[in-house]
């Protein structure tokens, strides 16, 4: 069985989605790929994901964005990263209040800054998880 942290990649376009999971599965995270909204919905219901990579596009224009806001809504620990192939100042502003982490060009220049961004996330998800347990200590 793979070791390593868990990473959803929400991802329309075959080829980046599976570039995307080649990336960061060298760097040791363990890859669940979605081709479709429904298809991520459906493992956010039944698997736990610490941060999801999301399209901001998937599926269609701004697509991306309703599923940030599902998993705000069910899966509110889940840290979310959204990558784009366009500039869209309003989607990037909308997502950031979403509570996205980050928003990030799809661009080979960019592949250092999204990696970097997801360890970002993945260490939010840690960060919350230890004050969320600090305060239930301290509240018994």
């Amino acid at each position: 069985m793979a070791q390593g942290e868990e990473l959803l990649i929400a991802e329309g376009s075959e080829r980046d989605r599976d570039g995307l999971r080649k990336l960061f599965e060298a760097d040791g995270y363990v890859c669940t790929a979605a081709d479709s909204g429904e298809q991520a919905r459906d493992l956010l219901r039944r698997k736990f994901f610490p941060v999801a990579l999301i399209d901001l596009d998937f599926g269609g224009t701004n697509e991306g964005l309703a599923l940030a806001s599902y998993i705000e809504q069910h899966s509110n620990p889940t840290k979310i990263v959204m990558i784009t192939g366009r500039r869209s100042f309003e989607a990037a502003v909308r997502a950031l209040r979403i509570g996205v982490v980050d928003v990030v060009n799809k661009r080979p220049d960019q592949i250092d800054y999204l990696t970097a961004a997801v360890a970002l996330a993945l260490d939010r998800y840690h960060g919350s998880s230890k004050d969320s347990m600090l305060l239930r200590e301290t509240r018994l």
